[in-house]
This record gives C-alpha cells, sequence and structure tokens, in this order.
C-alpha cells in the first residue's frame, strides 16, 4: 500500500487509494477485493501508527521522516 503513495508523490483521498489498488494487487490474501471502508480502516491504522500522515480528513501522505516505516 505504501507504493501508492510513493508512486502519486501528494497526498491521496481513501477513494484514490482504493481505486490504485483494484487497478494493482485487487484482493488479499483470502481472494476478497478490498473496499472502500477497509482501506480507510487501514490507513487509519496506518496513520495511528506513523506510516502515513494524515493531511486532513480523508487525506493521507507519506511522512517528512521516511525512516519511521514499518511497512
Amino acid at each position: 500500500m505504501l507504493s501508492v503513495f510513493r508512486d502519486a508523490g501528494e497526498p491521496l483521498t481513501v477513494e484514490l487509494v482504493t481505486a490504485a489498488l483494484r487497478e494493482g494487487v485487487t484482493s488479499d490474501r483470502r481472494g476478497v477485493t478490498k473496499s472502500r471502508d477497509a482501506v480507510k480502516q487501514i490507513l487509519g491504522r496506518m496513520a495511528k501508527s506513523g506510516d502515513l500522515r494524515r493531511v486532513k480528513k480523508g487525506r493521507y501522505e507519506l511522512p517528512t521522516n521516511p525512516e519511521s516505516l514499518s511497512h
């Protein structure tokens, strides 16, 4: 998922991340397509852990300090 943000180079919405994931890898290990709600939940968790930074409601970007990435 972090590669989506690296490729974009700008803050992304949940919808854009969901669309990018569907274009690339469309399913998780169980073969279930990632829904917008699932992506939203994952992005929130990644922001809370410091892997992403919430710019404003519904927009996320990579943190300015890439050493904080754990994924």
